[in-house]
């Protein structure tokens, strides 16, 4: 199943477009108007409830594949437990069926503006997440097909930065490089020790050791670079050697396995001890931090350091900068790799893309700022937009953000950031200087925290769902 999250403005636009498909069907809600006109006037009274509201309607879509059909009482079922799951629970809300596709779905209408004395707006932050892992939990309960997902993929495909580096320059990556070792140590189903004696032979490094879940997990690591399995594809985890690759592990050989790693940094509990700083330190998201790392772009040292992976906006990997314990950065690229300043698409920065199409950019010193802001700004996952963190001019990708609306330039508000600012304002005509002060959006998080922890009864931005950033 799939699901897809939409803000607004407008009820009457909503419904209107809701009602006007053919076969369009009303199939369930809390509410007492059956037509567009008698939902919207319904909804309308509960946005009195809370006027600061900018954005007070939720639009949520559940489908299912083609072929795949499901009864209005199961559907009821499914959307329900989805707006419980999403916080829903003393909101209007109706869900409408369409039948204008080749893939059954349904679209639910719902109110952001709680029936309380306080007219709560319900947060969407992190709705992204939440969403994604409700659907797991509802294509498990109500048996339905599962949406494949990019860490569910037997091999993982190249990302597209791996596939233009390929065409520039003929380098196969890393990553294929390690898929295609494996996959040929594999053919004739060895056991896992001789799978990591073939692997060795040919300069790869396994790791076998156990995660946090008090599984065993696998890496490998070719020159400087290492994958887990996971990041390679389902199929070279170490429960997917064994299933998809027929590799043979007998929990006798454990010992064994573990001898063999004795001389090496438990990276399972290093990327902990990481994971405990950035979170409860700096009071970063957890939701965010475990969703980077499982991507990839943020793990650890063997000094039990945080590392940021830097990227090119086309996903190739150009090195990483890494959290020492001063609280400052150091920066290493990736050998082979071009960072010439001709073109600064090639230049690797920490960046994250909330959706395609980029209306937004937001700019910070480093990858802790750049996260903190991304933890303090109400249009995370609601306007698509571009993070990024950015040391010196030379590492602007100026060629893509001067085609983008709008621009906030997040940097500390030291000398250092005054004068980044500047350089970068006025390269960007768009863009707009929003100060965080000297401590910068950490600084800001933190003291959010502290607020709450102390009892207060809001946070450092209210609760009216539109604080935060604003270009107005």
């Amino acid at each position: 199943m799939i699901g897809k999250q939409i803000t607004g403005k407008s009820f009457t636009g909503l419904l209107n477009y809701l009602f006007s498909k053919q076969g369009a069907s009303l199939i369930g809600g809390n509410m007492v108007g059956e037509t567009s006109q008698e939902l919207a006037a319904e909804f309308r009274f509960s946005k009195q409830l809370n006027p600061k509201v900018e954005k007070p309607v939720y639009h949520a879509v559940l489908s299912v594949p083609p072929g795949e059909y499901i009864p209005d009482a199961k559907w009821r079922a499914i959307a329900l437990d989805y707006l419980e799951g999403m916080g829903f629970d003393k909101n209007l809300f109706a869900i409408i069926r369409h039948t204008d596709r080749d893939h059954d779905h349904i679209h639910i209408a719902a109110s952001r503006i709680k029936l309380d004395e306080k007219g709560t707006c319900l947060s969407d932050s992190w709705n992204y997440l939440r969403s994604e892992k409700l659907i797991e939990q509802l294509e498990e309960k109500y048996n339905l097909t599962p949406a494949e997902r990019s860490f569910d993929k037997e091999r993982r495909s190249p990302t597209t930065g791996e596939r233009r580096r390929l065409a520039r320059t003929g380098e196969i990556s890393t990553r294929e490089q390690l898929q295609t070792a494996i996959d040929l140590a594999t053919v004739d189903s060895p056991a896992i020790a001789l799978l990591i004696d073939r692997l060795g032979e040919q300069g790869i490094n396994v790791k076998v050791e156990p995660t946090p879940t008090g599984e065993l997990g696998i890496s490998y690591k070719l020159g400087e670079i290492a994958f887990s399995g996971t990041h390679l594809g389902k199929a070279y985890t170490f429960k997917g050697l064994q299933k998809y690759r027929g590799v043979s592990y007998s929990p006798d050989i454990n010992n064994e396995l573990s001898n063999q790693e004795t001389n090496s940094p438990d990276l399972a509990s290093q990327w902990q001890s990481v994971r405990e700083r950035l979170v409860e330190k700096a009071c970063l998201p957890p939701e965010l931090i475990d969703l980077l790392h499982n991507k990839g772009w943020i793990d650890t040292d063997d000094q039990t350091r945080a590392v940021f992976i830097l990227r090119t906006l086309t996903g190739e990997e150009t090195g990483s900068c890494t959290l020492r314990s001063n609280g400052k950065f150091s920066i290493g690229t990736n050998a082979g790799t071009s960072n010439g300043k001709d073109d600064d698409s090639k230049e690797g920065i920490f960046w994250i893309a909330t959706q395609n199409d980029i209306e937004r950019a937001v700019i910070a010193n480093d990858p802790v700022e750049m996260l903190s802001a991304i933890a303090l700004d109400p249009e995370f996952d609601r306007t698509p937009t571009l993070y990024l963190s950015i040391d010196a001019i030379s590492s602007l990708p100026t060629d893509f953000l001067i085609d983008i609306p709008a621009v906030v330039v997040g940097l500390k508000g030291d000398e250092f950031g005054e004068k980044l600012s500047k350089q970068i304002i006025e390269i960007l005509p768009q863009a707009k200087r929003i100060n965080p002060g000297i401590g910068g959006w950490n600084h800001i998080l933190i003291s959010q925290h502290q607020e709450v922890e102390n009892g207060l009864d809001e946070p450092y931005f209210s609760s009216d769902c539109n604080a935060g950033f604003s270009l107005d």
